[in-house]
């Protein structure tokens, strides 16, 4: 599948596509519009349904690994695949550190609006992530990444599904590349405490 452009014709369609799954429940590790999704599968499939990144799967991942781990699985996987950038643009990734990791993501809709799976709204929600909340508390900083970025070598990394990283290792690279996205598998939990 061709992927979009870079321009605004291209963010517009990743914020569409985002606000597509609000009113989705949350629902661990499923990855179905209007049945069951979490945060980090909502970004999976945003990005790879409009063909910006190839197909991948993260799961299966347990309820409180990023409390009792140092290892950045959910980070690692945007490492993969976007560039960190300073000021979001619509349709850019937000992740915040829950725990010992960063563990809990969304899409940037308009700054400061981002579209998640949030588990204690029980479904996708459009949230102001600039009123106060857990999301301005400083024990969870942010990072924002962007799929959308205009540089040929991110561009030709996305195309052959080689990453974006060079700073993870061999080890964790290669994880989730392997299965295709599309059918609910049940797991145990959430990856993120603020999902659920």
């Amino acid at each position: 599948m061709p992927g979009l452009d870079v321009t605004s014709t291209g963010r517009a369609a990743v914020v569409a596509e985002a606000r597509s799954w609000i009113g989705t429940p949350y629902h661990h590790g499923a990855d179905l519009k209007g049945v069951g999704v979490d945060c980090a599968m909502l970004l999976v499939r945003v990005f790879a349904d409009l063909g910006l990144l190839p197909p991948f799967d993260p799961r299966p991942y347990p309820r409180s690994w990023m409390l009792h781990r140092d290892e950045e699985r959910y980070l690692g996987f945007i490492l993969d695949r976007a560039q960190e950038v300073d000021v979001p643009g619509p349709g850019d990734v937000i992740v915040w550190r829950v725990g010992r990791t960063f563990s809990h993501g969304g899409i940037v809709t308009a700054w400061p609006l981002v579209v998640h799976a949030y588990a204690p709204a029980r479904r996708v929600v459009e949230s102001d992530v600039s009123l106060p909340s857990r999301f301005t508390d400083p024990r969870h900083p942010r990072r924002f990444f962007s799929v959308l970025s205009g540089d040929p070598q991110m561009t030709q990394m996305r195309a052959d599904g080689s990453g974006g990283s060079r700073e993870r290792s061999e080890q964790q690279s290669g994880r989730g590349r392997s299965e295709m996205v599309g059918a609910s598998r049940p797991s145990s939990a959430p990856i993120c405490v603020i999902c659920g």
